[in-house]
């Protein structure tokens, strides 16, 4: 449930009703397909906007709906920003734990706990917004966002190739396994 939530979530923070917000918090990329560096030129700014409109029309969303979904998620990214630091912060004493030869299992055990704690935090604020999402959609507009975000999935995976990383794929290694040493 963990990946699903974090997959629907981060797709919509990044893409769809609010493209525009992606770039407010420089995460994602702009509805174009192109990288952002730098602050926005006025022309993104306003592809941006074109894109959020014509994306809200098509999932049939009133302005309100949008407004509240742009709150959420900003509420939402705020959280997980947060989660997401300390997570980070917590590897690094994990993988500073794990230098010395002759390690404190118990340490180890503690700060692996509280990692999962985390783990945690971040599916209930991930649970908390796919439940947000479904108060501010109707089944209709619902399943027509999911329509949206599939079809940007695909042009996403259909523009960076097929990387499966299975035998013969991109990434993955030749047909027959990998070669032996």
């Amino acid at each position: 449930m963990y990946f699903k939530n974090l997959n629907i979530c981060g797709a919509v923070l990044a893409l769809a009703i609010v493209p525009s917000f992606a770039h407010a918090f420089q995460q994602g990329d702009p509805p174009n397909g192109s990288r952002l560096h730098g602050p926005p030129t006025a022309a993104q700014k306003q592809q941006w906007e074109e894109e959020k409109e014509k994306n809200r029309i098509r999932v049939g969303l009133t302005k309100e709906q949008q407004a509240r979904l742009e709150d959420m998620f900003k509420a939402s990214k705020d959280q997980l920003d947060e989660l997401y630091k300390k997570q980070r912060e917590k590897r690094e004493e994990l993988s500073t734990v794990f230098k010395e030869y002759k390690y404190d299992r118990s340490k180890a055990n503690s700060i692996r706990r509280d990692l999962q704690d985390i783990r945690n935090q971040i599916s209930d604020v991930l649970d908390k917004s796919e439940d947000n999402i479904r108060r501010i959609m109707n089944k209709t507009q619902f399943d027509r966002f999911q329509q949206m975000l599939q079809e940007q999935r695909d042009l996403r995976r259909k523009s960076r190739g097929d990387r499966s990383g299975g035998p013969g794929a991109p990434g993955g290694p030749p047909p027959g396994g990998p070669p032996a040493i």
